[in-house]
């Protein structure tokens, strides 16, 4: 009889690696990647009444979290992990959020995957009672996804990335035999699911509509034209770039308390310029003619200026409105009121 180190040849698995799987891979990884993020904000907001936007430490911890599973998973020669969306929404539809709660239930799987035959008890579910637990699960996390991108201002640009990404990702489940028909084969093995061809599409429709992209917008403004003008070139600055609905509405009323102002104060037009970004929105007025500043206090005496103690009043309630402003005078002898507001 040979020795036993004779017959165990070493290694006993040698991996392998083809090239031609890497784009599905990697398009995969990125859906994963994607859905990871989309399942981590859903969370949070969930879990915070004030939620304003993404804990991004907490997003990177939790996708590097989901990634080192999945290497291990891949280690151990067994299928990839993923965050799942139905968990999250019975989360919400339960108001069960804590955390010893989940950890209950990750150790409950792990004992499960110990006892031979555990699989096989939950394949035993009815199929009608897994359909009527996930389309319960799915109503929630869908309307926290349509409840958090209603927080933002859509334009039709953003409306057509939201819906026909959404759209042509159903479409890939209910029409299969029509990509069959129009797809090559390297491109099947790209698009492997509707979640891989939805997330293709926004992507590309959003790199598209941000092709000629301005970072700001600029108006000239008349106070002759009254605050209609202005407020309308606000909501439309704030769909373009996507800024949350309660901090433009701030916005609206720092305009709108201007406007009131600029009559008495500007000698002509008014340049109107907005920046707006993921934190912060931010507003500015430059014009010619007298500051916009402190005024005396409020008093019923007749020889108060009274255009003054009403300027100052303005300006009080803008800065009571806005989270910082800035005034100075610029080089060509303008002045300027800045105006942020966080988002």
């Amino acid at each position: 009889m040979k020795p036993l180190l004779e017959l165990i040849r070493w290694p006993l698995v040698v991996p392998s690696f083809s090239v031609g799987l890497l784009p599905g891979f990697l398009a995969g990884a990125l859906a994963c990647i994607l859905r990871s993020f989309g399942d981590m904000v859903a969370s949070q907001r969930a879990n915070d009444p004030q939620w304003r936007r993404p804990d991004y430490p907490n997003i990177e911890a939790g996708v590097l979290a989901d990634g080192l599973g999945t290497l291990f998973a891949g280690l151990i020669g067994t299928m990839g992990l993923n965050t799942y969306s139905a968990s999250v929404g019975l989360s919400v539809a339960t108001e069960v959020k804590a955390r010893r709660v989940g950890l209950g239930v990750g150790l409950g799987w792990i004992a499960l995957a110990f006892i031979p035959g555990s699989s096989v008890v939950v394949m035993a579910i009815p199929r009608p009672v897994l359909g009527a637990a996930l389309l319960f699960a799915s109503a929630f996390i869908v309307l926290s996804g349509i409840s958090i991108l209603g927080q933002r201002m859509l334009d039709a640009r953003r409306t057509i990335v939201v819906g026909l990404g959404f759209l042509v990702g159903i479409s890939f489940d209910e029409i299969p035999d029509f990509y069959a028909r129009v797809l090559s084969e390297s491109a099947r093995e790209l698009v492997t699911s509707s979640l891989v061809l939805g997330l293709f599409t926004a992507l590309a429709l959003n790199a598209l509509f941000r092709i000629g992209a301005v970072k700001s917008h600029r108006l000239v403004w008349s106070p002759a034209e009254g605050h209609s003008a202005l407020h309308q070139f606000l909501m439309d600055a704030a769909a373009a770039d996507g800024a949350r609905t309660e901090e433009v509405g701030r916005i609206a009323q720092i305009a709108e308390e201007f406007a009131t102002a600029a009559p008495s104060l500007a000698e002509g037009q008014v340049e109107v310029t907005t920046r707006f970004d993921e934190f912060v929105l931010d507003v500015s007025f430059a014009w010619a003619g007298g500051a916009l500043q402190p005024g005396p206090a409020p008093s019923f005496d007749t020889g108060v200026d009274e255009d003054a103690m009403l300027n100052g009043i303005t300006f009080h309630l803008i800065q009571r409105l806005a989270d910082r402003t800035h005034r100075r005078t610029l080089p060509d002898g303008r002045h300027e009121l800045r105006c942020e507001v966080d988002q």
